[in-house]
């Protein structure tokens, strides 16, 4: 199992009505954090997580943020999360061995996200 909370700050991406070069940098800015983390804690197990494959992982995503979103906004907001997640373990976040999971935890002040990856037997 790896687990890892980021200082990352996401939001409902559906109504959200910003310039696109807003959104596009705010996108990037999200995927390049997450990536940054996940080379460094995950690069030398990503071969042995993704080169068997029979083997099966469960991702669960969780949102840590002062106010809760809809189910649908969670997803949302994780989008970008999770398709960088999905590329920097080698595969398309469309994988029918991954599943995907989100949840969200209201905190008092401040804001994360947890990646937590498992595999399955």
């Amino acid at each position: 199992m790896i687990c890892f909370m980021l200082a990352l700050r996401t939001v409902n991406e559906s109504n959200r009505r910003d310039h696109w070069g807003t959104s596009a940098r705010r996108h990037a800015r999200q995927r390049e954090i997450v990536k940054m983390t996940l080379w460094a804690r995950c690069r030398p197990n990503r071969e042995a997580m993704m080169s068997d494959h029979q083997k099966r992982l469960s991702i669960c995503l969780t949102r840590y943020s002062r106010g809760k979103l809809d189910t649908d906004g969670v997803v949302s907001a994780l989008k970008h999360v999770r398709d960088e997640t999905a590329a920097c373990l080698g595969f398309d976040d469309r994988e029918e061995r991954v599943t995907w999971h989100y949840r969200q935890e209201r905190v008092p002040k401040g804001f994360a996200i947890q990646i937590r990856i498992e595999e399955v037997a």
